[in-house]
């Protein structure tokens, strides 16, 4: 064993500052087998020239080839830690390959150079140490072979290890590498066949024995032919298939079409091989254009100039009406003449536009707005509210707006105009005018145009062949084949019917119904037609459903004895009026002897006609209605079926002295009646202003007094002042009220009400047994608030209490539970107390949503008290036990708040039992991330030991832990403080300076010491006396670091460090030898 020892010793500079490092390199090698490798040592000092002791470095070295700035032939890293002493080693060749191989180095070539780079913090941002050239020392490399048995790929630049029979060494121009021998010659040689018009002889010469013509070749003077001529390389397209392209120009919208002889620019789908098309109802098609036929019916004419020739199918004479006239059916057809002209006729009212002077002559107003005058003489005062000046125009002038009024002026004829251009115009400094550039759809310029684009979707510029039309195939317009036959597809517009190739028109909608050739006036101004035939003299009157043909009261021979004026009809008859009698014995008598025909029906069918529908005066001493009834049925039946109008079916009101009203009942039926429907307010009404009783009942309220009967949601008996019942009730079976539900198993109610729409409700519920009997009071916009069970159960928040004090808040519900207040300090007897002979649990606290399972707060001035104290005295179980299900919170939250001297225990365990394990505080941790078995928020002390669990037998997969000195001098101790602002400060951190990790830096190298956790701390706002506040649940994500985890690794580097120690004296010891 030989060994070479060199010491280098340089000062390396760096922009953080200057370091010392002294360099080591040695290399052992045998002549029987060289490693691959040679060692590098150095020392660590920082600038000022200590050393570098026990701390981590990174180097980076490259073999370059060449000279100290040559090629990178071999990079490779190291990671090592120095000893005490600064000192480190590294075998090159045996660190991290960043490129190349240490095999791969050119040794045989010489001049190679090495160069070191160190990040001083164990990084990768390295600074440049310096290059130095290896001189004798790595090249025993080679040596190791020269002196063994040197093999062709030992050579740099040689790669022999894919060789195969018969293959020789070809340069690639980087390497010698096995390749075939193209050559011919021999047997082993490549063999070439010849292709077509190449020919190979025997001394392995090729031939070209194809086109060896070179006045064919394609040049860029070659003149083409075929559809395209002039030169290349820039051709023109003369035809398409052989088939020629006519020269004339075409003009915009025009597409090229074969007309069998040539293609040439023309109008698309002319007829010429396009689909025929057949005019449907109401369509004329002259050549290529499609029009609409004249329309038949009551309406004649075309769509743009039409005349109302008819009226249900009666004609309508052609003579000029006269001011005042209206249309009259004289038997044969509608023509103009005279509306009420006799005495006595119906007076009318005039409506807007209309005038009406004293001799019935109805005419129109005067117009108003931008146009002034008469229907027949008028004038354009106004344009869109702006006045138009009454100053007669020159020739050529137009209309234009001074700011003030449209006034006649010159047409941008004159000079010294100044005109700006506007989107797509360009005006140059002589006035002249012209369009810019088309964009979009269309491009080019006016005169010369080309469709680029239909609706934004370019048009390709494909040439298309007879019969095509344009086809859009998902990218673009192009040339395709016509579906129907070589013609285009047709969209039926608005109005229009197209089945196959029959165009139609709808039918017709609005006041005219029908088909352009067939068609009725079935509304004016939509307002319905009546298809009643009329008769000579009627007009059409609006009977307020349709206009329909009526009498028009205009002959004076008319012997009706009832008048119209406008709206309302009346006579003057001084005797009694009768319906279905000939001899009515009162003012109105109306009589029937058909048993199904109602007598009299007043009905008010206006939503929002809030008045009276009858109304009966009496100033006499009489009745005001007067019904006796001696049949089945009631005497008076009444409804009213407007529930929007907040009035009653009938009111009655008495001035006098007398009753309001008297109700007698001497057979078996009731003396009133009243039955309220199901959205009525009420079936019975009464109101007092004094200070009597609205209803007076004497009698039982369930007896033959009165009884009131409600379909719906109203009320069977609305009283609006005192209600008294005055009644000596002895027991249970005779009550002052009893309350009865017809529906068996429903709930017999009672609601309070102070105004508004909200109201308090008791009901009482009797089912089969005492389970399913219920009372209960609740309120309309929240439910029920306490239930009572027949057997004796009490639930809150529950209809359904299973518990003799069943307490349950909802989702919504933020406050306490439940909350037992002594406000009397000088009261030291037990809040509540708790007792149970069997084994069940005392208090269960079960906690699934935000707040508190059971809170419990003590503020008493006695020390030796606790605001809540457990004890279990039996042989197993918990004094206090907590479980938290929820998405955060504390299964058991104990406050310890006191201002004196002594102490006080949030939450106290004393563990006493005299066998077995006994726990004064137990906690078990969940299966979730974030679950603890105990939780401190704030300082942990504790008197006795802390036992962590360590038994072999609780262990699987035990493995030695390796590397931990590496580890440990990764980590980097921090001093710091804790913060306790905003969030922070609920979390109760240490004061003052701290020294420990940084969790993310030792996540890094040892995760598993690393722990997320989330603290969560509940704010509760009780700042109204006697109310529970809102809860607000803030949670805090952060790390934490396992330091009793982190022991076993110390220990671990501890003896790695030791390792090294020793094996550093025995080096020492052997260098001095």
């Amino acid at each position: 064993m030989k060994t070479l020892i060199a010491n280098i010793e340089s000062i390396l500079f760096r922009k953080i500052g200057l370091f010392a490092i002294t360099l080591l390199v040695s290399l052992q090698f045998a002549f029987a087998q060289v490693p691959q490798r040679f060692n590098y040592q150095g020392v660590a000092r920082d600038a000022s020239g200590n050393v570098l002791s026990s701390h981590i470095i990174t180097l980076r070295v490259s073999v370059l080839n060449g000279g100290a700035t040559g090629t990178s032939v071999y990079q490779e890293t190291h990671s090592v830690v120095t000893n005490q002493f600064g000192l480190f080693t590294v075998q090159i060749g045996g660190g991290t390959v960043l490129s190349g191989t240490f095999a791969g180095v050119p040794w045989t070539l010489g001049n190679q150079w090495v160069k070191i780079e160190m990040d001083s913090n164990g990084g990768s941002s390295y600074s440049d140490m310096g290059t130095t050239q290896l001189l004798s020392v790595p090249y025993a490399i080679v040596a190791g072979k020269i002196g063994g048995n040197m093999n062709l790929d030992d050579m740099g630049d040689v790669d022999v290890t894919t060789a195969a029979s018969g293959q020789v060494l070809k340069f690639n121009g980087t390497t010698w590498i096995p390749g075939n021998d193209n050559t011919g010659s021999g047997g082993s040689g490549g063999t070439y066949y010849s292709g077509t018009g190449i020919s190979i002889s025997g001394t392995n010469v090729i031939n070209n024995t194809g086109d060896i013509n070179a006045s064919d070749d394609i040049t860029n003077t070659t003149t083409a032919n075929g559809d395209l001529s002039g030169t290349y390389p820039n051709p023109i397209v003369d035809g398409i298939q052989n088939k020629p392209i006519s020269s004339t120009a075409p003009t915009i919208g025009q597409v090229l079409k074969f007309d069998g002889t040539q293609w040439k620019p023309d109008v698309d789908i002319t007829g010429g091989g396009g689909t025929t098309y057949t005019a449907g109802t109401g369509i004329n098609i002259a050549g290529t254009v499609i029009s609409t036929s004249s329309m038949l019916g009551d309406v004649t004419g075309g769509i743009t100039a039409n005349t109302l020739s008819k009226i249900q199918g009666k004609p309508v004479s052609a003579l000029s009406p006269t001011v005042g006239q209206v249309l009259k059916y004289d038997g044969t057809q509608w023509a103009p003449g005279t509306d009420i002209q006799a005495a006595g006729g119906a007076t009318y009212s005039a409506g807007t536009g209309i005038t009406i002077n004293g001799s019935n002559v109805i005419s129109i107003s005067n117009l108003g707005g931008d146009v002034t005058g008469t229907s027949t003489s008028n004038s354009i005062s106004n344009l869109q509210g702006k006045p138009v000046v009454a100053g007669s125009p020159s020739s050529g002038e137009v209309l234009k707006y001074n700011g003030t009024q449209w006034v006649p002026s010159t047409d941008i004829v004159g000079s010294g105009t100044t005109y700006t251009a506007g989107t797509g115009i360009t005006i140059n400094g002589s006035n002249a005018i012209s369009v810019n550039a088309l964009s979009g759809d269309v491009t080019g310029n006016p005169n010369a145009t080309v469709v680029s684009k239909i609706q934004t979707v370019s048009v390709t510029n494909t040439i298309p062949t007879t019969g095509q039309v344009l086809k859009y195939n998902g990218t673009s317009w192009a040339p395709g084949t016509d579906n129907s036959g070589g013609a285009g597809t047709y969209t039926a517009g608005t109005g229009i019917d197209i089945t196959g190739t029959v165009v139609s028109t709808q039918p017709m909608g609005g006041d005219v119904t029908g088909n352009l050739v067939a068609n009725t006036v079935s509304k004016i101004q939509n307002y319905s037609v009546s298809n009643t035939a009329p008769t000579n003299g009627y007009v059409l009157k609006w009977n307020g459903t349709s206009w329909s043909p009526a009498p028009d009261q205009t002959t004076g021979s008319s012997t009706n004895l009832w008048i119209q004026s406008g709206s309302n009809i009346y006579n003057f008859n001084g005797g009694n009026v009768g319906i279905g009698t000939t001899t009515p014995t009162s003012l109105f008598d109306v009589e029937s002897s058909t048993a199904t025909n109602v007598l009299a029906q007043f009905q008010n069918s206006n939503a929002t006609n809030t008045s009276n529908t009858v109304n009966i005066l009496n100033n006499g001493n009489g009745y005001n209605l007067n019904v006796t009834k001696t049949g089945q049925g009631e005497a008076v039946y009444i409804t009213k079926n407007n529930t929007g109008s907040g009035t009653t079916a009938m009111v009655v009101t008495n001035n006098g002295i007398g009753n309001t009203m008297d109700a007698f009942a001497t057979g078996t039926g009731y003396a009133g009646y009243f039955n309220g429907g199901s959205s009525s307010s009420g079936a019975l009404w009464a109101k007092t202003t004094g200070v009597q009783y609205a209803g007076l009942f004497d009698g039982d309220l369930v007896g033959g007094g009165i009884k009131a009967i409600v379909g719906g949601s109203g009320y069977a008996g609305y009283f609006g002042g005192k209600t008294k019942i005055d009644f000596n009730s002895t027991n249970a079976s005779s009550p002052h009220l009893a309350i009865y539900e017809q529906t068996v198993g429903d709930w017999a109610r009672i609601n309070f009400y102070s105004g508004g729409t909200n109201y308090w409700s008791t009901a009482g519920l009797v089912g089969a047994g005492a389970i399913s009997s219920k009372f209960s009071l609740s309120f309309s916009t929240v439910g029920d608030i306490f239930t009572a069970t027949g057997d004796g159960n009490f639930g809150i928040g529950t209809n359904t209490p299973t518990y003799r004090l069943h307490v349950n808040g909802d989702a919504a519900y933020t406050g306490s539970m439940m909350r037992l207040e002594n406000n009397n300090s000088t009261n030291s007897n037990t809040m509540l107390d708790i007792f149970t002979l069997s084994s069940s649990i005392l208090v269960n606290g079960t906690k699934s949503g935000i707040g508190y399972g059971v809170n419990i707060q003590k503020t008493g001035t006695l020390s030796s008290s606790a605001a809540i104290y457990a004890l279990n005295a039996g042989t197993n179980g918990e004094g206090i036990r907590g479980v938290v299900v929820g998405n955060g919170g504390y299964a058991l939250y104990g406050n310890a708040a006191g201002s004196g001297a002594n102490s006080y225990y949030g939450v106290y365990g004393y563990g006493s039992g005299s066998a077995g394990a006994d726990y004064g505080i137990y906690g078990v941790q969940g299966a979730g991330a974030n679950d603890w078995a105990g939780y401190f928020s704030g300082n942990v002390g504790y008197t006795g030991m802390l036992l962590s669990t360590s038994d072999i037998k609780l262990k699987q997969n035990v493995q030695n832990f390796s590397g931990a000195l590496t580890q440990v001098m990764q980590m980097q101790p921090k001093t710091y403080e804790y913060k306790h602002n905003g969030d922070y400060e609920h979390m109760n951190l240490p004061q003052g300076e701290q020294v420990g990790l940084i969790a993310q830096d030792l996540e890094k190298i040892i995760p598993s010491l690393v722990q997320p956790a989330t603290f969560s701390y509940v704010v509760k706002d009780d700042s109204k006396d006697g109310e529970d506040g809102a809860v607000t649940t803030t949670q805090i994500d952060y790390k934490g670091v396992n330091y009793i985890g982190l022991i076993p690794v110390l220990i671990g580097a501890i003896q790695d460090q030791q390792k090294e120690i020793d094996e550093l004296k025995l080096q020492i010891t052997q260098l001095s030898k």
